[in-house]
């Protein structure tokens, strides 16, 4: 009778001939070995010509041993694999359990098998986009190829978390608030916006003014020209906050949702909407003769507020940005790393923040059951692993993500002086 040993949830039993189960390469972090769908619109190029036989029957046509590939970003020989009536991923040649192999290609399906429809969506597109960065604060005006302005409305976005309350915030009357539309920071970048328009007509404006259709309907110069005051909205503010993070647990966490997944951190826009404009024209005389001058008013009557994120992969730090621990059936949600990134991006890279500093098997694959299922092996995701992705494929696209925009009309209207300008008479 064969004994057979309890050892990490698995029941290893001892053979008499042969070497039994032995350690074997196995992927310690999520793969790039599969290459990307067709970019849309663009015809595939043709499928490389076929390698010439090895004249060695143990040697492929890519120089690999038989019954091995190659684990792209792990950069190990994977033995070929199989899975057994149990769900158990197995090494065929020795019938031992190992690490399920999860590719970055394989994240949609994870989030669909969530019902994170918009985050697939999202990560869909940006896999099959050609290579395009947009880098973080860019003003540029993103072609139709890098630009959503259809898959995120207001009223889903507004839905999770404690994100309403950073939407109602920007247009609160509480001139304190840092934030807000009201405050002085605000006045002065709203004047600047006016300004710049003020100027660009010659002291010649419409009146009233409607952004909207002075835009041509076109999100992306609204956002350019007219856009004073924006609210950071934290993947904190859309999971619910600290308590409802801290309350989720590592096995069958429902912390993350598809907002999270798919937009993460992001922004709450304010950009003037309605407007009357008045100008005084005026002559002042004195000592070195006549002057002409022009001095204007602005009352901002309507706002309109609007959510914008660019999705991307750009870290603001030396840390990447953590996205969860994910397998081809959905994420789990490591505490842990999660809040280091937090105060990594909060406090920058000093390590003394982390009391007591984290573990680095958190940035190593968990296995919730022990017994090396597929559907309890988790791949940490962070934003390098997109950039590297990247490098290697020479694709993923960056793009820029608008929702719908809410006209809201002030009650308390915002009256901005723009600065009198004058110059010397001649005629």
């Amino acid at each position: 009778m064969k004994p057979e040993v309890q050892l990490f949830g698995l029941k290893w039993t001892v053979k008499e001939a042969g070497f039994g189960c032995r350690p074997s390469p196995t992927q310690t972090s999520i793969e790039m070995l599969k290459n990307p769908p067709p970019i849309f619109g663009v015809a595939p190029p043709p499928p490389p010509p076929s390698a010439p036989p090895s004249s060695n029957p143990g040697i492929n046509g890519n120089g690999a041993a038989k019954g091995t590939t190659h684990a792209g970003a792990a950069g190990i020989q994977r033995p070929s694999l199989a899975q057994n009536s149990n769900g158990n991923i197995i090494d065929k040649k020795e019938n031992c359990p190992v690490v399920p192999p999860f590719d970055m290609l394989d994240l949609p399906t994870g989030m669909r098998a969530m019902g994170f429809t918009k985050a697939a969506y999202c990560a869909d597109r940006w896999f099959r986009g050609q290579a395009h960065v947009i880098k973080d604060g860019s003003a540029d005006i993103e072609s139709l190829q890098f630009l959503d302005t259809d898959t995120f409305k207001l009223d889903w976005i507004l839905s999770f978390g404690l994100v309403k309350r950073k939407f109602d915030a920007l247009k609160d009357a509480d001139t304190n608030a840092p934030e807000n539309i009201y405050n002085n920071k605000s006045r002065e970048a709203l004047k600047n916006v006016l300004k710049r328009f003020v100027d660009k007509h010659n002291n010649s404006c419409p009146s009233p003014l409607s952004t909207w259709s002075y835009s041509e309907q076109d999100i992306q110069k609204l956002h350019r020209d007219f856009q004073f005051q924006r609210i950071k909205v934290t993947m904190v503010d859309v999971l619910g906050g600290i308590l409802e993070i801290s309350q989720g647990k590592i096995k069958n966490s429902q912390i993350m949702n598809d907002l999270a997944a798919s937009l993460a951190n992001f922004y709450f826009y304010a950009a003037v909407a309605h407007a009357t404009v008045r100008t005084r024209r005026y002559m002042r005389y004195g000592s070195e003769g006549q002057t002409k001058c022009t001095q204007t008013t602005v009352e901002v009557s309507h706002i309109y507020v609007y959510a914008k994120d660019v999705y991307s992969f750009n870290d603001e730090t030396q840390t990447s940005q953590y996205l969860g621990h994910w397998n081809r059936y959905g994420v789990i949600i490591s505490a842990e790393s999660y809040a280091a990134s937090l105060l990594e991006k909060e406090h920058g890279s000093r390590s003394e923040i982390y009391l007591p500093p984290v573990p680095k098997n958190l940035d190593r694959p968990l296995d919730t059951g022990n017994s090396l299922l597929a559907k309890q092996v988790y791949y940490p995701v962070r934003n390098k692993d997109f950039e590297t992705w990247r490098h290697l494929k020479n694709r993923g696209g960056d793009f820029a993500i608008f929702s719908d925009t809410r006209k809201i009309k002030l009650a308390k209207p915002i009256t901005i002086d723009l600065d009198e300008i004058c110059e010397i008479y001649r005629r």
